[in-house]
């Protein structure tokens, strides 16, 4: 399928429903169409239906992008051949299968990947936060104290948090050795917009913040990773942003859950080349 074919289709989440389940599904699709650079009509009800999207800022350049949400998922390839390939040797598994990877593992085409990872969503009103007042405070973006979190920190770690990221107010929570966990957020620019508008209205613009967060190895177990979580969601949503968290680790999936978000899908990126 390419991205010619979908202009007049309509978005498979929009049935009028006020349900805070189907809207939260519905502007997700809406944020990784618009990554995408394709219409929300690309997600597909029946297993992975590659759509070429060379632009695609779903994955890495080159590589395949696939984006699951409420069990619909969107598959964005660079050319005709990988499309082709992704039909042959994955286009017969359900999408629990192609989330496991012991299913494609050592096929030929595909060289490294990146994920699955877990996507959970919510808003301002989902929102669970737990910090007694002075137990979480707000820095500036760039603040020297999380400067100094990060350095104490494994570099791996560290990347993986996406902190470093982060372009918001920090929440932070204090210890002895100063700063021990800190939140915060980057809104996400939703791809190219001149090309999203000649395919439609796909988009949500910057409306999704991307939510980080790190603790201090001293730390972990000490349950403070929902706290200055939770202060960040919630200085997201004062802004009327849609609240992204994407996880890898079991831990990651636990605090995103414990603050109130609802794990809607998954991501996972191949590189095919």
């Amino acid at each position: 399928m390419g991205a010619d074919d979908l202009h007049a289709a309509a978005d498979p989440g929009d049935d009028g429903s006020h349900d805070p389940v189907v809207d939260l599904v519905r502007r997700a699709r809406r944020l990784w169409a618009h990554q995408a650079g394709v219409p929300v009509a690309a997600f597909s009800s029946t297993g992975l239906d590659p759509v070429i999207a060379p632009r695609s800022a779903i994955a890495p350049p080159g590589w395949v992008g696939i984006v699951v949400v409420d069990g619909q998922s969107l598959t964005t390839v660079p050319d005709a051949a990988t499309a082709a390939s992704i039909r042959e040797h994955l286009g017969g598994l359900d999408l629990a299968q192609v989330r496991d990877e012991t299913h494609w593992y050592g096929w030929v085409g595909a060289h490294q990947h990146l994920g699955p990872a877990h996507l959970s969503y919510g808003t301002g009103a989902d929102v669970i936060s737990r910090a007694l007042p002075g137990q979480v405070e707000l820095l500036p973006p760039g603040a020297e104290e999380l400067t100094a979190l990060l350095r104490r920190t494994d570099p791996s770690e560290g990347a993986e948090s996406g902190m470093a990221e982060v372009t918001s107010r920090i929440a932070v929570a204090h210890g002895p050795t100063g700063v021990v966990a800190a939140a915060g957020y980057r809104r996400w620019a939703a791809g190219d917009e001149s090309r999203v508008d000649e395919l439609g209205d796909t988009g949500t613009g910057k409306a999704v913040a991307h939510l980080s967060v790190l603790t201090a190895a001293e730390v972990r177990g000490q349950h403070l990773a929902p706290l200055v979580a939770a202060a960040a969601a919630i200085e997201a949503s004062r802004h009327g942003l849609l609240l992204q968290w994407r996880a890898r680790p079991p831990a990651s999936r636990r605090v995103a859950a414990r603050i109130g978000l609802r794990e809607l899908g998954w991501q996972l990126s191949l590189d095919c080349r």
